[in-house]
């Protein structure tokens, strides 16, 4: 009996080391993406802030595509009080919340409030709402999100292409364009397509990652547009700006990260 209770407090023993064994190697695995920027969605720690606090500038102008509550033009503001943020928001509870952030309202006069989404295109689209003011809710259906939302909500939001809302607001230069709208971020770009080739932004951002495939959106062609158009590409890491050199089909692997297109003014 003493020897079959040994055994088994020692077979818990193995298995809990094992399981700790596994975790540690996950990690050690995992340590290589993450050097070159994949898989780390934190923008504390995968390099975003540390890139926006050093490029911006005093009056520095700033678009915030799929601007959420407005955790990231807040970050703007924080790096530079003179900044100036465009906030874009489609769904109508999270545009709600945008419009009455405490330190957004307080620099009233420096942020402009739009409660519609970019797109290439003009008109109205169904948005699937996985959570209330959730992160994820996007024009494409992502199954995963929709297996764990308590209840899926379907709302019709307005679009318009950003080369018109420039012309609209009379806007001739942009220094930093974000965009972080699940899946669609090529769609925007392309409906910016005519800023982009007259170098009307300085820096654009944009996050990649497997809603990329369920929208159908190519990552190579865009990068190869961007490089046509006089921009240079980089990976943000937490280190830093990786210089991507070679644009082939290798990039195309929907692990989670975020580009970043500088326009070469040489």
């Amino acid at each position: 009996m003493l020897v079959a209770l040994c055994l088994y407090n020692a077979g818990i023993i193995i298995q809990k080391l094992g399981g700790i064994v596994i975790n540690i190697l996950q990690k050690i695995l995992f340590i290589p993406d993450y050097l070159i920027g994949y898989g780390m969605g934190d923008p504390e720690r995968n390099g975003e802030y540390r890139f926006l606090k050093s490029y911006l500038t005093p009056s520095v102008v700033v678009l915030d595509v799929g601007a959420n509550i407005g955790e990231y033009a807040e970050k703007v503001i924080d790096f530079e009080s003179t900044a100036i943020v465009h906030c874009f928001e489609p769904v109508n509870d999270t545009f709600k919340s945008l419009i009455s952030n405490s330190k957004l309202t307080k620099k009233a006069d420096q942020i402009e409030f739009n409660h519609f989404g970019l797109s290439d295109e003009c008109g109205e689209a169904e948005i699937y709402i996985y959570g209330k003011l959730g992160g994820s809710n996007s024009i494409v259906y992502n199954e995963y999100h929709a297996s764990l939302a308590t209840e899926l909500v379907v709302e019709t939001i307005r679009l318009k292409k950003l080369d018109d809302y420039l012309a609209e607001i009379g806007v001739a230069s942009v220094d930093f364009l974000k965009i972080d709208v699940e899946g669609l971020e090529a769609r925007v770009l392309a409906g910016a397509i005519n800023s982009i080739k007259s170098g009307v932004f300085g820096a654009i951002q944009f996050e990649y990652g497997g809603q990329w495939k369920n929208s159908g959106a190519s990552l190579v062609d865009l990068l190869f547009s961007l490089k046509n158009s006089g921009y240079l590409i980089f990976r943000l890491t937490p280190w830093g700006k990786l210089p991507i050199k070679r644009i082939g089909p290798g990039l195309e692997n929907y692990k989670h990260c975020n580009y970043i297109a500088i326009k070469d003014r040489e």
